[in-house]
């Protein structure tokens, strides 16, 4: 019997949260958007912001809009949004609530699908799914004097966007792409910013940059310290990265054989940790290295193109119909200011080369600096090549140090002047 009795108070009670919710949403929604407009004219005043529906969630924490058309002046639409989802804390929706125009921003996560950014008439950037996650505190007051002073409290910022593609891109008629490459040249299948900034460290740090394409896939981290307590006069002191590149299994190809050149890579990859500090803003190079492989990289003419290729390279009698690279391999590390280049080599159709080196840096005026040895090694030459460097023997009246069939050069000496043994010049 209580049962029954105490069945309706809860049915009333659920009924009572739910339309206070519903109200509580629709008051908080009209103070939305009147924030938005307020932030946006903020940063730009002759932007104007459209929103179709707005709608707001208290209990559950999250605020969805609708239909937004960001537009110029002129009503040149400079963005489209098909549907922005944001997660916010309820204490910061009843802030909301309460305020009459932007104070300052809080912790919030925003999703937003089917974005279209208008960079110009004719181009276009389309993104499926973009995620931007803040957690901190920006106030009006603190952005009024961050040139003098940055904000107290560590701030945190994420970027999260997938599949982003974009249309009539620049560089691709430069390029001389087919329909297909254009496609792989103008995409990003995912794009990820995670940095944050902690103003007692004095600090910046991109915890992960990650980018992947249809082409290849890229990451770095790092991290950034500086002197100064606001923008004005901000210097940095040391800065500390890695980047990693590849290019993908299939390796990448484009162009056209008879106007551009038609161009394929099967593989690339780059790694680099750096270590940098800085006095009086001028870079010093405290550690270094780094890492190059590339293999099978072709260029190939035919038609009148070969024959125009041809006809600039007559001298040389190169044949231009495919030029090889099948090994570009780098190695470098600097520690100390000594930079060491060792086991990196370089193979092609033309001609193959070793290089070993051991230089000195002079960090403050790197033309100075000083090349204790370093050894260049020439092999496998085509015929055009040593008939011209004959010539040149022949010209100059002195002959290029060799081992057997290889040339052999060792350097040293000033970096921006290096002598080579056994020749005058």
């Amino acid at each position: 019997m209580h049962k029954k009795s105490f069945l309706p108070g809860i049915l009333i009670l659920i009924l009572i949260v739910f339309i206070g919710n519903w109200v509580l949403g629709k008051m908080i929604a009209r103070n939305v958007e009147t924030h938005i407009v307020k932030v946006l004219k903020a940063v730009n005043p002759d932007i104007n912001i459209r929103i179709d529906d707005i709608g707001v969630n208290p209990i559950c924490s999250k605020v969805e809009l609708y239909g937004l058309v960001l537009t110029a002046i002129n009503d040149r639409e400079i963005a489209t949004c098909t549907q922005v989802e944001i997660d916010m804390p309820i204490t910061e929706s009843f802030r909301l609530l309460k305020s009459k125009g932007f104070d300052e921003f809080k912790d919030f996560t925003w999703n937003m699908n089917d974005l279209m950014f208008h960079v110009q008439e004719a181009n276009q950037v389309h993104i499926d799914e973009l995620v931007l996650d803040f957690e901190g505190h920006l106030s009006r007051e603190s952005l009024k004097v961050i040139n003098k002073t940055f904000p107290s409290e560590k701030q945190y910022f994420n970027l999260d966007a997938k599949n982003i593609y974009m249309s009539n891109a620049p560089w691709v008629g430069a390029l001389g792409l087919t329909d297909d490459q254009e496609e792989q040249f103008s995409q990003l299948d995912h794009l990820m910013i995670d940095v944050a900034f902690n103003p007692q460290n004095k600090e910046f740090i991109w915890k992960d940059l990650q980018c992947d394409s249809p082409l290849l896939s890229a990451e770095s981290q790092g991290s950034l310290t500086y002197k100064s307590d606001g923008l004005k006069g901000m210097a940095p002191l040391l800065s500390t990265s890695t980047v990693d590149v590849k290019l993908n299994e299939d390796g990448v190809k484009w162009g056209n054989s008879e106007t551009t050149g038609r161009i394929s890579l099967d593989n690339l990859e780059m790694q680099v940790k750096s270590s940098v500090s800085y006095e009086d803003s001028v870079p010093l190079i405290k550690s270094h290295s780094s890492q190059v492989l590339l293999e099978n990289l072709t260029l190939e003419y035919t038609g009148q193109k070969k024959a125009m290729m041809e006809a600039k390279t007559a001298l040389l009698g190169l044949k231009m119909d495919q030029l090889n690279v099948s090994l570009l391999k780098l190695q470098s590390t600097i520690k100390d200011n000594k930079m060491v280049v060792e086991n990196s080599m370089f193979k092609s159709s033309l001609f193959n080369a070793e290089i070993n080196a051991l230089i000195h840096l002079n960090p403050l005026k790197y033309r100075e600096s000083n090349i204790v040895e370093s050894q260049l090694v020439v092999s496998n030459l085509i015929a055009s090549i040593q008939n011209g460097l004959s010539t040149f023997e022949f010209m100059t009246g002195q002959a290029l140090p060799r081992k057997g069939n290889d040339i052999v050069l060792e350097l040293n000496g000033s970096l921006s002047k290096p002598k080579i043994k056994g020749l005058m010049y």
